[in-house]
């Protein structure tokens, strides 16, 4: 976020609540009186952070809601919300489950934490794709750990004795904690044959990817994810019409795809626009079909462009 920031001129600070709803609040009204030109807000509870969304917008400033989307009376009071398409990539990533399972067996889902809009993406997403691409898959059991690596471990465990050779896949809403206790379990019962896929993508996760202890995971970068907002916000400030929801990049990630895409995947380095205006300044019209020869081959060696990059960089070109 930082990085982008810094590329467009904006004069970035953070505040950090280390997740405790009175701080936020706190932080939120302090904010609002040293009067920014915007605010983007990372809320923790979607109930709470409407009546902040509110503040804000009573008092003039504009704010972007990210991360966490807010429930129907939030919107009201935002620009527009980006964050992951989780339903979307839960649907994606049952179709690259639903393959390596052949399209049959038993298989379970660790779900997130009930009520967040997290839970119902990444357990029914999952669920109603995979009852109509391989309705020959059978679901045996879901349960929410709380994204705990010990109590995840003992739910696993649980079903590995329950249904044995009958498990044939379990899905994972977290490619890190959750998933450690999944591997822990497989690996106590030396059952390598099951395919794993989960939602991710932490350093820990991308690793378990590389290692072959799980089959496939959702993209979901920190470092995009804290772009987009400024990239939306840069549109707004240059008067362009910016969507009320903005969904960051989907992929899965396989074994076979997650080194060239994960390790790629960040904007093109720093572009010198001033070197393109003094060719022009000079009609140096050979230098200049170079110099966008060379972006080109920038952008194309990009794993993800976003479309707000690339807006942002069209607007500094005219």
């Amino acid at each position: 976020m930082l990085e982008t920031a810094e590329a467009f001129g904006i004069n970035l600070s953070f505040k950090y609540s280390d997740w405790d709803d009175e701080e936020q609040q706190y932080q939120v009204k302090e904010t609002i009186r040293k009067e920014p030109d915007m605010i983007i807000l990372v809320p923790e509870n979607s109930d709470t952070s409407t009546i902040w969304y509110k503040d804000i917008n009573t008092a003039g400033i504009p704010v972007i809601a990210s991360n966490l989307m807010p429930d129907d009376e939030g919107f009201r009071y935002i620009l527009t919300w980006t964050g992951p398409d989780d339903w979307e990539q839960f649907r994606r990533l049952a179709v690259e489950f639903a393959e390596r399972m052949n399209y049959r067996g038993g298989y379970c889902i660790v779900s997130h934490i009930p009520g967040c809009s997290a839970y119902y993406a990444r357990t029914w997403g999952i669920i109603t794709e995979l009852q109509r691409i391989a309705p020959s898959m059978e679901l045996l059991a879901m349960e929410s750990t709380s994204l705990n690596t010990r109590k995840t471990y003992q739910v696993v465990m649980h079903w590995l004795n329950k249904f044995g050779d009958n498990l044939k896949g379990i899905v994972s809403a977290d490619d890190n904690l959750v998933q450690l206790g999944i591997n822990k379990a497989l690996s106590v019962k030396e059952r390598d044959d099951i395919v794993k896929v989960a939602n991710g993508s932490t350093r820990v996760g991308i690793r378990m990817l590389k290692e072959g202890k799980l089959d496939a995971i959702t993209f979901q970068s920190a470092e995009l994810d804290g772009a987009l907002p400024i990239q939306v916000a840069i549109d707004w400030f240059n008067g362009l019409r910016v969507p009320a929801i903005k969904y960051l990049p989907i992929h899965i990630l396989t074994r076979e795809n997650v080194e060239e895409f994960v390790f790629n995947f960040n904007n093109p380095g720093e572009i010198d626009l001033n070197h393109l205006f003094q060719l022009i300044v000079e009609c140096n019209e050979s230098n200049v079909e170079t110099f966008f020869d060379s972006i080109y081959d920038q952008f194309s060696s990009v794993g993800v462009l976003t479309v707000e990059y690339f807006r942002g960089f069209t607007i500094e070109i005219g």
